[in-house]
């Protein structure tokens, strides 16, 4: 089992890149938010990587950190999806968006990633919100079950969440956060 590449990035683009090592090109599949990392073309590239043979199609993706692999690991776990549509979800948002999504239970935020179905975005949700550790996750889990606590609806919270997680200063600070949640939901 191959767990990275490293060499020369000889061609990108938004949905593949082809990196050269020992004289060979690798083609690999990525997604925007690797894409978004890459440096120039010619210049050396490391991609963690992930080989994937279903109906006698080989094929191999490529992620910029560890990160984004081992979310997408964790995520064609689970059944309905596959490689494709995992690489799809970082297409429409970053790692740390997606982590986000997932804590604060926005299926709709993850529905927008191509092939996922509102349906299959609750299941995800569903899956991993008790499996991912994130830094600052167990705070924000925390404070979400505070505004839960205090009567707000799951829907309010889920629409503010976000924009709280962006403006917050201290994502440690859970009192910060919950403030800054309550300011929004009054």
């Amino acid at each position: 089992m191959n767990s990275f590449i490293k060499g020369a990035l000889i061609q990108k683009n938004p949905a593949n890149v082809i990196v050269e090592n020992n004289g060979m090109g690798y083609m690999l599949r990525i997604s925007l938010s690797s894409y978004d990392m890459l440096p120039s073309s010619g210049e050396n590239v490391t991609l963690y990587t992930f080989l994937s043979i279903k109906n006698e199609e080989v094929s191999i993706y490529g992620f910029s950190t560890e990160k984004e692999k081992a979310l997408f690991l964790k995520l064609i776990e689970i059944p309905k999806v596959g490689p494709k549509t995992a690489l799809s979800v970082f297409n429409a948002m970053t790692p740390g968006e997606f982590e986000n999504a997932i804590l604060i239970r926005n299926s709709s935020m993850i529905a927008k990633a191509r092939g996922i179905s509102k349906k299959i975005a609750e299941t995800i949700i569903l899956e991993l919100s008790g499996r991912l550790s994130v830094d600052g996750m167990r705070i924000t889990n925390d404070a979400y079950e505070a505004l839960l606590a205090l009567g707000f609806n799951q829907k309010d919270i889920d629409s503010v969440m976000k924009e709280v997680m962006e403006t917050v200063e201290d994502k440690n600070d859970m009192e910060s956060i919950v403030r800054e949640a309550l300011k929004r939901l009054r």
